[in-house]
């Protein structure tokens, strides 16, 4: 899996862009809603790619 940080908190998986100050994510330039909890989850999983988490 490729991630890219470009700026402070913005990150590139693929065709996606997650912005964890604006708590945003995009597809293709195309904003997708996420609930709170999901968003979080994800941005936990992009930061800790690599790593084995716990649940």
């Amino acid at each position: 899996m490729d991630i890219s940080v470009r700026d402070k908190g913005i990150f590139r998986v693929g065709v996606f862009r997650m912005d964890a100050v604006r708590r945003r994510l995009a597809r293709d330039g195309a904003p997708l809603k996420l609930p709170p909890k999901l968003f979080d989850t994800r941005l936990y999983l992009v930061v800790n790619a690599g790593r084995v988490v716990d649940r």
